[in-house]
């Protein structure tokens, strides 16, 4: 229960910075400014994802397994295992970046002036990186996420006070990425002192070898999913728009897809995935047992990604335009159309959640390697499509490939691991009605979009016609609410 409330306390504030911050930043920047900053941010996800290898999936899915059997200093061991690469990977990306940053900020419309922040960019890409592995090998994979919470939510607040106060103050963008480095150093600072922690409290644990031959295999599938999976994601979207159509252009498609990314931040299961991920693992034994537990894991993930994926995208694909006009600025509204089009892709994005407790029980981390592969299309159709439609063009990218994917893990799932994942057909049928109502309401509301209170007010009345009609049309069962409720520790989840 302490490791869902958390959760859901950094998903809140996440999704509140993410609204407020990118409002609060357009307005003390100029388009150009910002949109150098989205690049920069960008740039940091790229390199760290590129220096992932993989290594989160290989510790959320042992290291549990060790615990249950009790080898906490095997547990050390793999996670040490762990760390080494993803720093001598970051450290290297770094390196060349540094070397290339000239031809790098030059390929992607930089203004020559901001050259001088890219060691900045460096320093944070190698801080992030490191933690993120940290964060995992430490905190996640011991079923102590909360932690891991806790320090997400000072980051962001922290993060979202700082960039606003030093903005506010008149200083220059070097300042942000200087804030934006230390905040990153003092959440690694307490990753160490986790795994510090942990070493000294393994010291008299028993060890048995390391199945590391299980490991390299599981790992070397990751890897390899990871180094193309990234390419699926908006930041290379961006990316894309920066070295087609300029920084302007960039600073629109960056804020598009901010909100489509709150959409995703929203989405509970995002959140229960690294609670119910671990847990799993350490009630299994085998791979193999307990089928059932798997199925019903996968279809309360399921529910739970489309009770707040799919109404979000429809809200927010109905006030597109006004969202971006009202809280952000006119000249955003722009990227109305690629707002809609990422937001439409949310719902198939966020319900794969279903597929991975699957992969990662059943240790075929293979089926991410070519459901990854994909990656190269979306960027094929990234460039292809900028050119001929400008940046809606990248955003149709993106959901294209975003239910591309969703069809081929659910054959795959079907097909090559034997498992078959229940679809609650009655459930879903009230589901659409319950969707269909919720559209109808929404699209009534938007007479009443005069300004910016005009929308918080449809927001609010959209939100309370959908939680009436999913309170009095359920779609989980007796034995899905009696977990939730278990979760939030009060018997609130009546839909």
């Amino acid at each position: 229960m302490r490791d869902t409330a958390w959760a859901y306390g950094a998903q809140a504030v996440t999704v509140v910075s993410a609204m407020v911050l990118p409002a609060a930043m357009v307005r003390l920047l100029s388009i150009g400014d910002y949109g150098t900053f989205r690049i920069f941010g960008s740039m940091v996800s790229l390199g760290a994802a590129m220096a992932s290898l993989g290594l989160e999936a290989v510790a959320l899915r042992y290291i549990p397994e060790l615990l249950r059997v009790g080898q906490r200093k095997n547990t050390l061991a793999l996670g040490a295992a762990l760390i080494a690469p993803r720093v001598l990977a970051v450290v290297a990306i770094g390196f060349i970046a540094n070397a290339a940053s000239v031809r790098l900020l030059a390929w992607f419309g930089v203004a020559a002036d901001f050259s001088h922040l890219f060691s900045l960019v460096i320093a944070i890409l190698a801080l992030q990186g490191t933690a993120g592995i940290l964060k995992v090998a430490w905190l996640i994979a011991y079923s102590e996420s909360y932690k891991a919470n806790i320090n997400s939510i000072l980051f962001t607040i922290g993060t979202t006070v700082t960039y606003v106060a030093v903005l506010e103050s008149g200083r220059p963008l070097r300042a942000v990425l200087v804030a934006w480095a230390l905040w990153c150093g003092a959440s690694l600072v307490h990753y160490l002192v986790e795994g510090l922690a942990r070493f000294r409290g393994s010291r008299h644990s028993s060890t048995e070898p390391l199945q590391w031959r299980r490991y390299v295999r599981y790992g070397g599938f990751t890897l390899l999913a990871s180094n193309v999976g990234y390419l699926r994601e908006t930041f290379v979207g961006n990316l894309v728009v920066a070295n087609q159509m300029g920084v302007e252009a960039a600073a629109v498609f960056a804020i598009a897809s901010a909100v489509a990314v709150v959409i995703t931040r929203i989405n509970p299961a995002q959140s229960l995935k690294n609670v119910i991920y671990p847990l799993v693992i350490r009630r299994l034994g085998s791979p193999n047992r307990q089928p059932q537990t798997i199925a019903a894991a996968a279809q309360l993930l399921t529910k739970l990604s489309l009770f707040v994926a799919a109404p979000a995208a429809l809200y927010v694909a109905v006030f597109s335009d006004a969202i971006l006009e009202l809280v952000f600025a006119p000249t955003y509204r722009a990227g109305a159309t690629t707002l809609t089009l990422l937001a439409l892709a949310v719902p198939f994005r966020s319900s794969i959640v279903r597929f991975g407790i699957v992969t990662y029980v059943k240790e075929r981390s293979e089926l991410h390697v070519v459901a990854n592969l994909l990656g190269f299309l979306k960027l094929g159709l990234d460039v292809v499509l900028v050119r001929a439609m400008g940046m809606e063009g990248v955003a149709l990218s993106s959901l294209l490939v975003s239910i591309a994917t969703w069809v081929y893990y659910s054959r795959a799932i079907r097909s090559r691991l034997s498992v078959k994942l229940p679809v609650p057909y009655a459930e879903m049928w009230r589901f659409a009605i319950n969707l269909g109502i919720f559209s109808a309401a929404a699209l009534l509301l938007r007479v009443v979009v005069q300004g910016l209170a005009g929308l918080v007010l449809a927001t609010v009345i959209a939100v309370a016609v959908y939680l009436l009609v999913m309170s009095l049309r359920r779609v989980f069962d007796d034995g899905e609410r009696a977990i939730l409720n278990r979760a939030f520790g009060r018997k609130i989840w009546v839909f």
